[in-house]
């Protein structure tokens, strides 16, 4: 669900209810700025999403993730 900040402030109380079944995105200008996210999600679609990338780092050098994680970190 999509709001804007002005709506979020007003309604405050109910997009909390919202929040505990789905992800409500915030919006200021008509740019996203933030989103409010339930605690407890789809264990289902983030063990996928986890194992996705899992695999995804079996085709990367250990090398080539650790300058990636120098690049990130700026160490």
């Amino acid at each position: 669900m999509i709001v804007t900040t002005t709506e979020l402030q007003n309604n405050f109380g109910k997009y909390i209810i919202i929040m505990q079944n789905e992800t409500v995105v915030f919006t200021k200008n008509g740019k996203a700025i933030g989103k409010i996210v339930p605690v407890k999600g789809d264990k289902k679609a983030a063990f996928e999403k986890l194992k996705a990338l899992k695999a995804g780092l079996h085709d990367v050098s250990k090398n080539e993730q650790f300058d990636g994680r120098e690049e990130k970190f700026n160490v």
